[in-house]
């Protein structure tokens, strides 16, 4: 039986579930406590605090980045994971920008406030496009 580091278990079980870079964002950003503090128990139970903390904040900052780096066009593709019933497409991205300041990373590793909110503000528009040229979409 292999033993997975704290980074190699929330990537490999956590993160794999999560299908797009967005939401890999909220639920990092969702981990901290009112502190600044990531906390997840089940890992803290296996890992350690220290190193389940650790794991998390590298996380953050990776699929951060990961995101500010990454085409708008496959960002926009991911979408089509979205459950239509749960997410309005526009309307998600409006209250992800209102909340913007909570998805940074403790680290933000070369990335912004205004690049996140262009990212975001792009994502709402195209999907505000694609929604007028592909009704239903």
């Amino acid at each position: 039986m292999k033993f997975l580091s704290a980074s190699e278990d929330l990537e490999g079980k956590t993160l794999e579930a999560i299908r797009t870079l967005v939401q890999r964002l909220q639920y990092l950003a969702s981990l901290r406590d009112e502190q600044g503090n990531y906390v997840h128990w089940g890992m803290a139970r296996v890992h350690g605090e220290t190193s389940a903390e650790r794991a998390i904040a590298e996380a953050h900052a990776k699929v951060f980045i990961e995101l500010l780096r990454s085409p708008l066009q496959d960002l926009v593709g991911q979408l089509h994971h979205l459950n239509a019933e749960e997410i309005e497409a526009v309307n998600y991205f409006r209250r992800l920008l209102e909340a913007s300041n909570e998805l940074l990373p403790n680290e933000l590793s070369g990335g912004s406030l205004p690049h996140l909110n262009s990212v975001l503000v792009a994502l709402e528009e195209l999907c505000q496009a694609r929604r007028a040229t592909h009704p239903g979409a």
